[in-house]
């Protein structure tokens, strides 16, 4: 069985366990034999999951929880993917909640309004968790 994975460019690829695997040695700094194991477990789990296709995001997740799991927290917090959940944006659609009376309803002020949110959230990883709780109370 071969799984799809719809990417964040557009278009969708082979599953491939090296994409992993290089990901993890070049960008997180794991050792192989490490990178190896957690695209093994990876691998696992997104074929006993998902049907046919997959999305990158999904990957990273998985990713990032065997990343946590196995003690690399810090490398997690590193390539955590920031965003909004679906649900969210389709709320700030329908619903358009805003204290700015100089912000009408429209495309562009709900884009506005999920970049800041991204940013915010980008930011809150920057900081040192301490600084970080520190805001969010």
């Amino acid at each position: 069985m071969s799984i799809s994975v719809q990417t964040s460019h557009d278009s969708c690829e082979t599953f491939s366990n090296k994409r992993i695997v290089d990901y993890l040695i070049n960008r997180a700094n794991l050792k192989e034999s490490e990178a190896r194991k957690i695209a093994r477990s990876v691998k696992r789990k997104i074929y006993n999951n998902f049907d046919d296709i997959v999305t990158s995001a999904e990957i990273r997740e998985e990713v990032n929880v065997q990343l946590r799991n196995r003690g690399f927290v810090d490398k997690a917090r590193e390539h955590e993917r920031v965003g909004v959940p679906v649900t969210e944006i389709k709320e700030l659609i329908k619903n358009h909640n805003c204290d700015n009376a100089n912000l009408t309803r429209n495309p562009e002020t709900a884009h506005k309004f999920a970049g800041d949110r991204v940013f915010k959230e980008y930011a809150l990883i920057c900081l040192p968790r301490d600084i970080a709780r520190a805001h969010n109370k």
